[in-house]
């Protein structure tokens, strides 16, 4: 809820702000995971797993 004073510059300045918070801690979080999965003992079991998931998605088509 916005409070104070509401004019229409002050709510779209609020709003504006919220929505930069929210991008900034996307982006933030994005950046942890990736820094986290990009270590490559991590990385190489993360690929051999999804592969291993691709492959037996393409043998259930079979």
């Amino acid at each position: 809820m916005i409070e104070g004073d509401n004019s229409e510059s002050n709510k779209r300045y609020k709003f504006d702000q919220v929505v930069e918070d929210i991008l900034l801690d996307f982006v933030n979080n994005k950046l942890e995971l990736y820094t986290k999965l990009s270590k490559p003992e991590i990385n190489a079991d993360l690929k051999q797993r999804l592969y291993q998931a691709y492959r037996e998605q393409l043998s259930a088509l079979v």
